[in-house]
């Protein structure tokens, strides 16, 4: 931000409007976690048996008849005619699951085996691709409309389909649900992130930068303890999505932290200055407005991320980090099946790791310092365009472990260590934020770049 901007922040400190903003967005971010990870226990892998029709009355029947029907692995069965004495393979249509661990999931209720196994991966798979989608026209609305109606209208929209896909009777229904529960997904974290560093002082920016993503560890811990508690997945995935409705009440707080500031006509002063070096400085927007197409001026909207030099670095380096994280970070959370005897357990222990992690580690301070690096007239653009591009990668992440793994076992492995590598190799060429001002404009950050990165 500018000089003049960043001491007005300085200026209102962090009070409690700038606290019941951070309390109530930080218990915003916990919230996602369960659906984000709905796939370790609401579309788990369960140990399952053909069920080939009449069975059990043929068993019952006679007994030394048994051998006319003969189960051939858990997807297929051979049949003998009792008049000709052939045998024929016939495809199981029906299974038995076992319900040791899980009452009720997806995959024994829409019998997500065989053939269709893939619809498992695509149950968690296709969330992602909801913010794929989401987080591109999220960007452009909260830079548009603001951060706070984008946040309450997307919270509004996440709480009441979350609750109405409980009682979806279809395969098809539940899994648009997903995708719709995707597409607001990054207009809660990503703009509800934004919001909270644009309005804390710059001196407590950093801190709470991290504090804030503290929450999603909190509500990881809370996913696995709620899922030993009730095995039924739509009962908990209903009493996951109600305490939504809590979050919504805090954004009407009002605007106040009871300090002196400057006279009215000067914070006007300020504001309009701003606005007017967005307004100037962004690249190509006064020639839309003279003369050209309508959708030449869109195409220059949604390529402005890499028109210039230096935003054209930041932004592919913020790409490529953000596809591995979310490749490595999803690929090892939804493999509680694969690496763990107790899922549950397994997803406490992820969730109290990232607790030391998100303080110390790559996933906040990325967020962090992508939030620093990008001005404020793309900020959100940009940040919610790398966050998409983790959705990239956390699509592919169910694929990579389930289908890759069980050919060949060690390969996610080396995939997530040679993905995390190229990402700390593109991380070098990104400048440092330290001790600077965050750019207003795209202007200012050309402008301010280069002298720091040459240093």
């Amino acid at each position: 931000m500018s000089s003049q901007l960043e001491s007005l922040l300085g200026q209102l400190g962090t009070g409690r409007w700038n606290m019941l903003h951070f309390v109530a967005l930080s218990y915003c971010v916990s919230l996602p976690s369960y659906h984000t990870l709905a796939g370790a226990f609401l579309a788990p892998m369960q140990d399952y048996q053909c069920h080939p029709p009449d069975y059990q009355n043929n068993y019952r029947d006679n007994q030394s008849n048994i051998a006319d029907l003969l189960l051939v692995g858990s997807c297929s069965y051979l049949e003998k005619n009792r008049d000709t004495g052939e045998t024929s393979r016939r495809t199981c249509t029906q299974w038995t699951f076992d319900n040791t661990t899980f009452a009720s999931t997806v995959t024994s209720e829409y019998q997500l085996v065989c053939g269709r196994e893939y619809l498992r991966a695509t149950y968690t798979s296709i969330y992602m691709f909801g913010v794929l989608v989401g987080a591109w026209f999220n960007g452009l609305l909260a830079d548009k409309y603001g951060r706070r109606p984008t946040i309450t209208i997307g919270s509004v929209v996440y709480a009441l389909i979350a609750v109405g896909s409980c009682w979806v009777t279809t395969l098809s229904a539940l899994l648009i649900c997903r995708f719709l529960l995707g597409t607001m997904h990054a207009t809660i974290l990503k703009t509800g992130y934004i919001l909270a560093m644009e309005v804390s002082s710059p001196k407590v920016r950093s801190a709470l930068g991290i504090m804030m993503y503290l929450p999603w560890a909190l509500g990881t811990m809370a996913w696995g303890g709620a899922a030993y508690l009730l095995r039924d997945w739509r009962w908990l995935q209903l009493v996951v999505s109600l305490p939504w409705f809590l979050f919504l009440p805090t954004l009407l707080a009002a605007r106040w932290n009871k300090v002196t500031l400057p006279p009215p006509h000067r914070i006007l002063q300020i504001i309009k200055e701003s606005q007017n070096e967005v307004r100037t400085s962004s690249p190509g927007r006064g020639e839309a407005c003279v003369g050209e197409s309508v959708l030449r001026g869109y195409c220059r909207s949604a390529f402005i991320l890499v028109r210039t030099p230096r935003l054209r670095i930041i932004t592919l380096g913020m790409f490529v980090n953000y596809l591995v994280v979310g490749m490595v970070y999803y690929g090892l959370s939804l493999s509680g099946n694969h690496l763990s005897e107790d899922p549950f357990v397994y997803m406490v222990l992820m969730g109290l790791v990232e607790v030391p992690a998100y303080t110390l580690m790559i996933p906040v301070i990325l967020a962090l310092y992508s939030s620093e690096l990008f001005p404020t007239e793309v900020r959100t653009r940009g940040a919610s365009t790398a966050f998409m591009m983790s959705r990239v990668g956390s699509m592919a992440s169910p694929f990579i472990t389930e289908y890759l793994g069980s050919v060949y076992p060690w390969a996610p492995s080396v995939v997530f260590g040679v993905a995390s590598v190229v990402a700390g190799v593109a991380t070098l060429a990104l400048p440092e934020t330290l001790g600077t001002a965050l750019p207003d404009t795209i202007a200012h950050l050309e402008d301010k770049v280069l002298p720091e990165s040459s240093r």
